[in-house]
């Protein structure tokens, strides 16, 4: 896949949380664009979880962690 930007170039290291089912997502944290959630190639998914996704809230609470 062709980087978006130099920063996307570097390659970012993937994360992984887990929701409240029990579903892993694995994503990059992009300095600019946020999460980018991605498949199990390490790709970037085609459709991003929508605002009521049960990322978000799994995603809310690994960063909560990170800042404290």
């Amino acid at each position: 896949m062709r980087p978006c930007c130099q920063s996307c170039a570097t390659g970012r290291p993937e994360h992984i949380v887990t929701d409240a089912a029990g579903r892993p997502w694995r994503f990059e944290m992009h300095p600019f664009c946020g999460p980018i959630v991605l498949r199990q190639d390490g790709q970037p998914k085609a459709t991003q979880p929508g605002s009521r996704s049960p990322f978000w809230p799994a995603f809310d609470a690994w960063q909560d962690a990170r800042r404290s």
